[in-house]
């Protein structure tokens, strides 16, 4: 897989990065599929990571087929060609993590049907919160009719990617060709799937299996293959768990940053325990002890001291800030004169 693309796909596992300026006021939009309303609830409750998944291939590989098997739509016999990327959010979670992840496919197109204007501005709705992978790129626009169109020519749909699927036709030789010249431009730490789709006319097939295990073992360790068909589901199990490969991914990079916070922490934690304890003076905190409590007792009040308990350590904190006492000393509790309490203890002076 190829450097140039991983350039691109900076930044923290399922975190967009910052937009170019110009992404900002770029009026381009996805065409994205409605979101069911049980998968509306269950993001609406608060998402974790958000990973973005591409499909992509030569025409009629079944792109579009898995893009709509993944939404749990219908097998579409006849063939549809698709005139630009459309993306859908579809639901998916690891069985061994309470993670909610927001999972967006894109069916990527390489080079657009070309459409009207208003028929195509009519069908770009969609509102990313991370405007980012659009890249600030603007659609374009020919000269004939005005038509617009939104296909990889004109998105950078590399960016941000965490996993990429290949749809192969093994009947059609050309399909295969597609994969390994694109596999190039696929940043080496996204993964990859190579699905051997119409495994239904595996008599018909003109690429033999073995070659594309092969490749995809040669290709690097995140590439992997199966054979599906998208006509009766096969292969659909295979698919889905190989969702896991990138979230577990994701979810280490995360951890990982967590893990080098909590490093952080402890060094600070360990550096202000040595301070306090460098600190102490005993002698000190014993006579503006007595000197406080006496000008206590002559104001006519009367003092509760603090309770040695675990429980009460945040309000001793409190205390210990506003004195300047260190926090391994306390009063003894044989000076309390009354268990009433008594008002704020004043700045040390």
């Amino acid at each position: 897989m190829g450097q140039d693309g991983s350039k691109q796909a900076g930044g923290l596992p399922g975190h967009g990065s910052a937009s170019s300026p110009s992404s900002s006021s770029s009026a381009s939009k996805l065409s994205h599929s409605s979101i069911p309303s049980m998968l509306r609830n269950k993001l609406s409750r608060g998402v974790n990571l958000n990973m973005k998944v591409l499909i992509m291939g030569e025409r009629n590989t079944g792109k579009t087929a898995l893009w709509n098997m993944l939404q749990r739509k219908r097998f579409v016999e006849d063939h549809i060609t698709t005139k630009e990327i459309q993306v859908a959010t579809v639901d998916w979670s690891f069985k061994l993590s309470d993670v909610t992840v927001k999972v967006e496919v894109w069916d990527v197109v390489d080079k657009g049907k070309r459409s009207s204007s208003r028929q195509s501005m009519d069908s770009l709705k969609i509102n990313f919160e991370d405007e980012a992978s659009l890249d600030g790129i603007v659609p374009e626009r020919t000269d004939d009719n005005d038509e617009l169109f939104l296909d990889a020519s004109t998105i950078n749909v590399m960016k941000g990617a965490h996993a990429v699927i290949f749809m192969v036709d093994p009947t059609k030789k050309w399909t295969f060709d597609y994969v390994q010249r694109e596999i190039k431009k696929v940043p080496d730490n996204v993964w990859v799937l190579i699905v051997s789709n119409y495994k239904d006319l595996d008599d018909r097939r003109v690429v033999p299996a073995y070659d594309i295990e092969l490749f995809a073992e040669q290709a690097g360790t995140r590439v992997t293959s199966c054979e599906a068909s998208m006509k009766n589901r096969f292969g659909v199990k295979a698919i889905k768990t190989f969702f896991n490969l990138p979230f577990l991914q994701m979810e280490r990079a995360v951890l990982e940053q967590q893990l080098k916070r909590n490093e952080e922490e402890l060094t600070l934690a360990s550096e202000e325990m040595k301070m306090i304890v460098e600190e102490q003076d005993y002698g000190y905190y014993v006579e503006w002890l007595r000197r406080e409590y006496e000008q206590r007792k002559a104001e006519g009040g009367s003092i509760k001291l603090a309770e040695r308990s675990e429980g009460k350590n945040e309000s001793h904190n409190v205390r210990r800030s506003s004195m300047h006492i260190p926090a391994s000393q306390e009063r003894p509790d044989s000076m309390a004169p009354s268990p009433v309490e008594a008002p704020p203890i004043p700045q040390q002076p």
